[in-house]
């Protein structure tokens, strides 16, 4: 598993509201070659890919034309494939061991129709079912987390809002990933996951996913039965600019936003690590 790279360390940065997953820089090779099938499997199944071909190949070398498909759905280098690592990172490390218990567990990228582009909305949305779609319970919940992936040091000061109404906790602070993915997942909370159903049904309904968008009709927001919530932050960094990202991170922040939990994920060279990852992609 994917996350079998990762160890947790809840001590260290506990002070300041950081549970940190340490990655083992001495497997960077076995984690590249373990992550290939589910990162791939997150923009296309293998049955809808293996049909793809089959359909469309037209006597052409089926694996030079697999390779293609692929190619046409995964990110070029640049931020949206920081971003997109970071989010499909996120999410198996979700799925894995923070949200074991979610039983829904929609791929947004496989609903992008621009691989140019970030899929919008929230990152990564789960949901619990705690029996099916036709018995709705209390306990049922839709869980969130808000990913930053930054591989380069970070530097600088947020933009200071003069105008009264956009004012934000942000303003005139140094940048800092941690601060991205709370105030991001604080918007989930506030909006953003509502937005996220609409666009996950409406993207549902295009594709004809009928089980998927008769499940997301459950965790719409006038919806007669109420659910839980949960919202996470995630802040996936180079392990280098650690230090300095946790020095710049207000130390109020995880009071002001205590109802989010929030994780880091370092990674040495985390650029080079998400450029071989998208590289060898294709041969999947």
């Amino acid at each position: 598993m994917i996350s079998d790279y990762f160890t947790e360390d809840s001590a260290t940065y506990a002070a300041q509201g950081i549970v940190l997953f340490v990655f083992d820089d001495s497997k960077t090779t076995s984690f590249l070659k373990d992550c290939l099938l589910p990162f791939r499997r997150a923009y296309i199944e293998d049955s809808k890919l293996d049909k793809i071909v089959a359909n469309n190949s037209n006597g052409k070398d089926p694996v030079l034309y697999r390779k293609d498909a692929i190619n046409r759905r995964i990110p070029d280098p640049g931020d949206v494939m920081s971003g997109d690592f970071g989010e499909i990172l996120t999410y198996y490390m979700a799925i894995e061991i923070w949200s074991k218990h979610s039983n829904v567990r929609p791929k947004k990228w496989q609903l992008k129709d621009d691989k140019k582009k970030a899929s919008p909305k929230t990152d990564v949305v789960l949901f619990h079912l705690v029996k099916d779609i036709d018995h709705p319970d209390e306990n049922d919940m839709m869980i969130t987390y808000e990913a930053k992936a930054h591989a380069d040091p970070i530097s600088g000061k947020y933009e200071v809002h003069k105008q009264k109404p956009r004012i934000t906790y942000k303003d005139g602070k140094d940048k800092c990933s941690f601060v991205d993915a709370v105030f991001d997942a604080d918007k989930d909370r506030a909006s953003r996951a509502a937005e996220s159903i609409i666009y996950l049904k409406t993207r549902a309904e295009d594709l004809e996913m009928n089980e998927l968008c008769a499940i997301l009709q459950r965790f719409e927001k006038d919806y007669s039965v109420a659910y839980q919530t949960e919202h996470n932050a995630v802040a996936i960094v180079e392990s280098t600019d650690l230090a300095n990202q946790i020095a710049r991170m207000p130390a109020d922040l995880m009071t002001v936003f205590s109802d989010i939990s929030l994780f880091c994920l370092p990674i040495k060279n985390l650029k080079s690590v998400y450029t071989q990852l998208y590289k060898q992609l294709q041969n999947t």
